[in-house]
């Protein structure tokens, strides 16, 4: 029988608010065509994606707004990561000071940003083979992922986690050593997204 790690649940304080902090610094409005932007910053990247095929995903960060254009982010005018292979959607997370990014769905390792520079998660789902990921998120103070490619292939209805406050630790921990993943319901129903809402994460 499979054993489960259990996951802290008293601990506070650690929800995300990474849709208020956005929204609180941010005056936009995007329809089909138009960018309508208020603040320097959102001109900025209007014109370092003009080229590009649109946004798929947005983050705020150490007073910085980042992008993901479907296959490069960037942070404001800065191109920090060149993709190489599309994807439709990007998740960002937070997690001690480090922004983790999944820009290119289970077939590239979750990004790592330090504020300066950029580099692959040295997370690994097994030995050896780098974490990744479809879909992250901050939870609880946890780095969670899931839709994953691993060694043994694609498995679209995985949940990962970290150790609490360690998000590039994702080796088995806590009393007895329990699994750190659990594949949920059918394994013909991939998990599309995971997203931390209060004191839930839903997946």
């Amino acid at each position: 029988m499979k054993k489960r790690q259990i996951i802290p649940v008293q601990i506070e304080g650690f929800q995300s608010d990474l849709v208020e902090r956005l929204f609180s610094s941010l005056n936009v409005v995007s329809d089909e065509g138009s960018w309508v932007g208020t603040r320097p910053a959102l001109t900025t990247i209007k014109a370092a994606v003009a080229g590009e095929t649109g946004v798929f995903g947005m983050a705020s960060y150490a007073g910085s707004l980042y992008v993901h254009t479907g296959l490069d982010v960037y942070k404001e005018n800065t191109r920090i990561y060149a993709g190489t292979s599309p994807s439709t959607f990007c998740d960002f997370a937070e997690v001690n000071n480090l922004l983790f990014m999944s820009p290119a769905g289970n077939g590239v390792a979750v990004q790592v940003w330090d504020g300066s520079s950029n580099r692959q998660t040295t997370a690994e789902s097994s030995a050896g083979y780098p974490l990744k990921a479809a879909t992250i998120c901050q939870h609880r103070g946890i780095l969670w992922v899931a839709n994953t490619g691993e060694a043994d292939g694609v498995h679209e209805t995985r949940l990962r986690w970290s150790a609490f406050a360690e998000p590039e630790n994702f080796t088995p921990w806590g009393a007895g050593n329990y699994q750190n993943y659990e594949d949920i319901g059918s394994l013909t129903d991939p998990i599309l997204r995971i997203v931390s809402f209060k004191n839930n994460l839903i997946i």
